[in-house]
């Protein structure tokens, strides 16, 4: 097999395809700050709204089935690079997917054009990722890069999960009233108000690595990071303008010292 993990031709424009949609979502966010309407965003306009703990199960599910089915035609006994990161995919999305959801508690509702969108977007992508893990078998081998890659992973997904439940933990013991609560400096939540968008893109960072620099996983990467870098200077100024002496705690919203 040649050096480069590269990935087939159809990929790889199905990858293109995605960098191109995450630069226009991070410039309607950014240039013409527009909010993605669901949580604290939510507003009329977007279609009936559905419960959010059905919606996140309906919008997130498609990555875990179709994951799981590829990976399931894939021989994982040498746990090789591309094993290993198909593997840690399908434990995110399980969790991301069926139990996540079940913890939450007086969620707003998300209107049915945002959860059609992200139904989209896994489909896309859980069909895009598991094509090119099946395509890596075998192309990718343990190295300094794939190591780092495992370990940032990790790093990155650790960091996700505890910003995600410290958040819940919040919302959980703060009244109404109080829905502005700073949270505590555990973790990424130190140096960042979006610690849990920083923990995961750190995660799909770790994966692109992990994946050997396969342009699809770069691309995952890349549009999670536009995607929810913008959502993270929103809650950031959100925290600044609603939470008294916020400033002080010396945060910034996504990129700790600098952004």
């Amino acid at each position: 097999p040649p050096m480069s993990p590269l990935t087939s031709h159809p990929l790889n424009l199905m990858a293109g395809f995605m960098l191109v949609c995450g630069v226009a979502a991070c410039t309607t966010m950014t240039v013409f700050q527009v909010k993605t309407p669901y949580g604290r965003y939510t507003r009329p306009g977007w279609g009936p709204l559905v419960p959010a703990r059905l919606a996140w199960i309906l919008q997130e599910a498609p990555t875990p089935v179709i994951a799981i089915a590829l990976l399931a035609q894939r021989n994982v006994s040498k746990l090789d690079p591309p094993s290993v990161a198909h593997i840690l995919l399908v434990v995110h999305y399980i969790h991301r997917a069926f139990i996540y959801p079940l913890g939450i508690r007086n969620g707003k509702p998300t209107p049915v054009v945002v959860m059609a969108l992200a139904f989209t977007f896994c489909s896309y992508n859980g069909f895009l990722q598991g094509t090119m893990l099946k395509e890596l078998e075998g192309r990718v081998a343990w190295s300094l890069l794939t190591i780092a890659g495992l370990g940032v992973m990790l790093f990155g997904a650790y960091h996700n999960v505890l910003a995600d439940y410290t958040l819940r933990s919040l919302r959980r013991t703060s009244s109404s009233a109080q829905r502005y609560v700073a949270p505590p400096n555990v973790g990424l939540f130190t140096w960042v108000s979006g610690a849990n968008f920083l923990g995961e893109i750190v995660e799909w960072s770790g994966y692109a690595m992990l994946c050997g620099g396969a342009l699809p996983a770069v691309a995952f990467a890349a549009f999670t990071a536009l995607n929810i870098g913008p959502r993270a200077v929103h809650h950031h100024a959100d925290y600044c303008k609603k939470i008294d002496g916020y400033d002080a705690l010396g945060r910034t919203a996504i990129i700790p010292f600098l952004l």
